[in-house]
């Protein structure tokens, strides 16, 4: 990641004001990619332990949990992104997150993420 800033975030945030620069100071540690990484890694273990496609797996108490933890993830990476869209500015400018590479992919596969269990939680949810 660029350690340049756009000059404002979102259209109104500048690179002083005071809830951009406390998260352009989170985004920058190294400890909050450790996190991320390891998140990424406990959600990888948990989409691979989650067998979808075997029948009555989503009424088990394992697939209510599998489910619950996806629902985790999917907030701690959606905090993730807005943390780096506030502090980084989302398109127009230089230096933005999705002009970001890493950035950029990583919105997409949480996009994707989203995606997949919103539409997996209406096709698996059980009859009460």
């Amino acid at each position: 990641m660029s350690q340049k800033l756009a000059p404002k975030s979102l259209f109104v945030l500048d690179s002083e004001n005071f809830v951009r620069k406390p998260l352009v100071r989170l985004i920058r540690l190294p400890m909050f990619d450790w996190f991320m990484l390891l998140t990424i890694c406990a959600n990888s273990v948990t989409l691979a332990m989650s067998p979808y496609n075997k029948p009555g797996f989503a009424q088990s108490d394992l697939g209510i949990a599998m489910q619950r933890a996806n629902y985790v993830f999917i907030s701690m990476f959606a905090a993730e992104a807005l943390c780096k869209i506030i502090a980084l500015g989302f398109v127009f400018a230089q230096y933005t997150y999705l002009r970001d590479g890493a950035c950029s992919l990583l919105a997409r596969m949480h996009a994707e993420g989203a995606y997949h269990i919103l539409t997996l939680h209406s096709h698996t949810r059980a009859p009460r």
